[in-house]
């Protein structure tokens, strides 16, 4: 066993001037990276740290959870004392070879984390890391809590099932067949151990999504269990995708890793749409990523930007941003907004902001997101830039292109054409009952003596306004739960002789399928009705007075708070609300699917008070 005895600490070389002096501009960004050598049980850990144009390195990157900052445990490092974390110890324990040595980046060896500028450039280069190595260790967790076997004959099992389908169905949207709901694989009980599996702190971490998702081969460390990462997101995107039953009744609906399984369809594009409708595909773009991950941890805020910079590769890649560690979170959020609107020239941005009372107090303007809130945000509810919903424009179809002021605020064009007269309670996940939306739904029906939806219909929009016009699931089972959900407020309503009669469908339908899609998207926002008698889901932070506008280029409506100057707002966020054009289809059914002020329920164009203007946003 190797002493430590008056070994001295580690000191790094300065990795930008041996770069500099190797003329980096011809060979590439330079990384450490150690050399971990051979070892097992309680043998000391022992490496060396090399210097090396990136390009000409064959290494594996390790992804793990840092925990504590504490560096309380020790490395020998080419004859010195590296102090490194805990976690990190129990990382290259696991992964070292019994018999040989092994080629490792690891962000927090390799990187000098008190050097600021060094962590700037090495962080903006760290996509490209994570696609060079060979593989990617992904190391999740130090005990499997026993679940570890079961999860890898799941994936095995699942795999393949969907290698078995694969040859035997055409390449095309949604071609992908769903599973008997007697299936016996939708009950196993393996799919409690996943679970288990999908509860590791390590699918809280923001930094893992490029880590991951970039690998050319990711390899998984639970415990004593090995299995690889493709397998996991297959299975995972499988259950999302098909095994519905089993996502709700399990729970696994909040603990699916979207933004990993975004990355996994944007990277298996031609697989991904045999799983999904043409309908409901979305490209994935660089706001749909942030907007994803607000819901995960990072130390640092500064990374809800840094961390996903890379990972598109369209035309939002020209959003340049330099990792600046010295600059404050919030400024970093404005600089990449004001970048992102003078680059792209695009609005979308906005769909992407929603507050709180201390957002609005922040110092930075209110069309600036936020990215640090924890806002609960599910799929693609409020028309967010990437939803591929077309831009709402004006009376002659144009929506002229944004722009910032020396001052900072953002200038567009729009119309604000209406308020809101009520505003529900807020919605929150854990209490929202079906007899908390009966309420709601009775308080708005004896509020709209007025409205532009005819009088038999207006149950039905509430209903779609409960999911912001959304469908999840398998088809048949999703209208069957609607109809059911229909029918239990009709059932509650003050006048039920009034409204459209349920649907036969109800007849079938299982109430929580509906129901659990109304939790999540109703969650922190409110259901509010206009005085113009529109009903709409809106931010938690809106309130009753407040005005409903539409900025021309946004994919939806949106709330304002009008400022003393003229022309001058607040911007609130986005909001859903619902159309007055319908149509009723062949099975008697009426829908409604259009958002108020799409081409198709450009509601405001005839009102006489409504007039087009220019609008600066503080």
């Amino acid at each position: 066993m190797a002493s430590t005895t008056g070994l001295a600490a580690y000191q790094y070389d300065d990795l930008r001037q041996i770069a500099d002096s190797n003329n980096e501009d011809n060979t590439g960004p330079y990384i450490r990276y150690i050399v971990l050598q051979p070892g097992s049980g309680d043998d000391p850990l022992e490496c060396t740290l090399h210097t090396a144009p990136m390009m000409e390195t064959e290494f594996e990157a390790v992804s793990y959870v840092w925990g504590s900052d504490e560096r309380d445990q020790t490395i020998i490092c080419g004859g010195h004392i590296f102090a490194i974390t805990t976690n990190l110890f129990r990382v290259l324990r696991r992964i070292r070879l019994s018999d040989a040595p092994r080629s490792i980046w690891a962000d927090s060896i390799s990187i000098n984390q008190e050097n600021l500028d060094e962590k700037g450039h090495q962080v903006g280069i760290m996509g490209q890391i994570y696609r060079h190595a060979s593989r990617v260790l992904i190391h999740m967790g130090n005990d499997d809590h026993g679940h570890g076997t079961q999860v890898y004959s799941l994936l095995r099992d699942i795999c393949t099932i969907i290698d078995s389908i694969l040859p035997l169905i055409t390449i095309g949207w949604n071609t992908f067949p769903y599973p008997r709901q007697e299936e016996p694989i939708l009950d196993d009980l393996r799919w409690d151990s996943l679970l288990v599996l999908l509860e590791e702190p390590w699918f809280t971490r923001g930094w893992v999504v490029r880590e991951a998702g970039f690998a050319q081969h990711g390899h998984v460390y639970w415990g004593h269990s090995e299995f690889s990462w493709d397998s996991l997101m297959r299975t995972l995107h499988w259950l999302y995708k098909r095994g519905v039953k089993t996502l709700y009744a399990k729970g696994f609906d909040s603990r699916i890793p979207l933004a990993h399984l975004e990355v996994f369809e944007d990277r298996n594009e031609t697989y991904a749409k045999m799983f999904t409708s043409e309908m409901t595909w979305v490209s994935q773009s660089l706001l749909g990523y942030l907007s994803l991950t607000r819901q995960l941890k990072l130390k640092d805020p500064r990374d809800r930007i840094y961390a996903f910079l890379e990972l598109v590769m369209d035309g939002e890649r020209q959003v340049q941003m330099k990792p600046n560690y010295l600059d404050s979170y919030l400024h970093v959020y404005q600089q990449f907004a004001i970048e992102y609107i003078r680059t792209t020239r695009y609005i979308g941005l906005l769909s992407d902001v929603e507050h709180n009372e201390r957002s609005l107090e922040s110092g930075i303007p209110s069309w600036v997101p936020q990215w640090d809130l924890l806002l609960f945000r599910t799929g693609y509810a409020f028309a967010p830039a990437d939803s591929g919903y077309t831009g709402l424009t004006s009376r002659s179809g144009t929506a002229p292109l944004p722009t910032v002021s020396p001052k900072n605020m953002l200038h567009v064009q729009g119309v604000v054409m209406d308020t809101i007269l009520y505003a529900s309670n807020v919605f929150d996940f854990s209490t929202t009952t079906i007899d908390t939306i009966c309420e709601v739904w009775r308080t708005v029906e004896n509020l709209c003596a007025d409205s532009p939806y005819p009088t038999s219909s207006r149950l039905i929009v509430f209903v779609a306004v409960l999911t912001a016009g959304t469908r999840e699931g398998e088809v048949w089972e999703w209208l069957r739960s609607d109809a059911a959900y229909y029918c239990t407020l009709h059932e509650r309503s003050s006048h039920p002789e009034s409204l459209e009669p349920p649907s036969w469908l109800a007849r079938e339908g299982v109430l929580d399928v509906f129901h659990n899609t109304v939790k999540g998207y109703t969650h922190n926002r409110r259901v509010i009705v206009t005085q113009r008698g529109y009903f709409g889901l809106a931010p938690a932070v809106v309130k009753e007075g407040d005005s409903v506008g539409i900025m021309f280029g946004c994919t939806t409506p949106c709330v304002l708070r009008p400022l003393k100057e003229k022309h001058t707002f607040q911007y609130l966020g986005a909001v859903f609300v619902v159309g007055k054009e319908y149509w009723r289809l062949a099975d008697g059914r009426i829908v409604f699917s259009n958002i108020l002020g799409a081409e198709t329920s450009k509601d405001w164009v005839d009102w006489d008070d409504v007039e087009e203007q220019d609008m600066y946003l503080c």
